[in-house]
C-alpha cells in the first residue's frame, strides 16, 4: 500500500503566525491546508501568500463550502489552491458546480463527512465524479474525550472499498497511526498537535510511524 501523505491544517487567525509555524515544519509535510479560521480571517490573500512561499506543496482551501461553490472554488484555485473542501451538507448542485470548476482549473474537491450523511449520498457524489472524502472526527467530539472507534475504521474501510480516496482528520496522534495500518488512506490530517510543537520533531515522529506500517 502507498504510504499516506502528511497534511498540516493551519488553524489560526494570524497569517504571520501561520507562516512562522510553516517555516519550521514545511519540509516535513506534504500538504498544507488553510483551515476555516485562517481562511475566514485572512481571505484569499492567505492562499496567494502561502502558495508563493511553498509552490511545490499541495495547497487546500478548507472552508467546507455549502453555497456559491463555483465562485469560491475559482477564487481559491486561481490564487494557488489545488483542492477545496465542501461540507457533506452542501446541496448536490453546489458539489457539482465546485467539481466542474475544479476540473477546468486542474484541481480537485474533497467532501468533508460530518453531521448527517448517508451511503446514498456517497453514491450520488461518486456519480458526479467525486473521488475524495475526509472522514472527520469533530473537535467537539475530541474535546469530549471520544476516541477513534472500530466503527470509524469500518466506515473508512467501506469508503475505500467504494473506490474513494479517504483522508482522516480529528486529533490523530503518532500512537494512533498503527490503527489505520490496514487501510489505504490518502492523507493523515494533523493540526494542533504539530502546531503546538516548537520543532519538526513531532512531524518526524509521524513519519517514523508511517514508515513502520507502510
Amino acid at each position: 500500500m502507498t504510504k499516506p501523505k502528511l497534511q498540516l491544517s493551519l488553524d489560526t487567525d494570524d497569517l504571520r503566525r501561520a507562516l512562522a509555524q510553516l517555516s519550521h515544519i514545511a519540509e516535513h509535510i506534504d500538504i498544507i491546508k488553510i483551515g476555516p479560521i485562517l481562511a475566514l480571517s485572512q481571505g484569499i490573500a492567505c492562499v496567494r501568500a502561502i502558495h508563493q512561499l511553498y509552490p511545490n506543496h499541495t495547497l487546500v482551501f478548507d472552508v467546507k463550502m455549502t453555497d456559491a461553490s463555483h465562485i469560491l472554488t475559482r477564487m481559491a484555485m486561481e490564487a494557488g489552491a489545488h483542492w477545496v473542501t465542501l461540507s457533506s451538507a452542501a446541496h448536490p448542485e453546489t458539489i457539482r458546480a465546485a467539481k466542474e470548476v475544479a476540473i477546468q482549473l486542474n484541481g480537485d474537491v474533497q467532501i468533508e463527512l460530518h453531521g448527517h450523511w448517508t451511503w446514498q449520498d456517497i453514491e450520488a457524489w461518486r456519480y458526479m465524479g467525486i473521488n475524495q472524502v475526509i472522514y472527520h472526527r469533530s473537535l467537539n467530539a475530541e474535546l469530549a474525550g471520544q476516541t477513534w472507534q472500530e466503527r470509524d475504521l469500518d466506515c473508512i474501510k467501506r469508503l475505500i472499498d467504494l473506490g474513494l480516496d479517504v483522508s482522516v482528520n480529528g486529533g490523530v496522534k503518532p500512537n494512533d497511526v498503527g490503527m489505520f495500518k490496514h487501510l489505504e488512506l490518502k492523507t493523515l490530517i494533523i493540526g494542533r498537535s504539530l502546531l503546538q510543537n516548537e520543532s519538526h520533531a513531532l512531524a518526524e515522529e509521524f513519519h517514523r510511524e508511517l514508515n513502520l506500517y507502510w
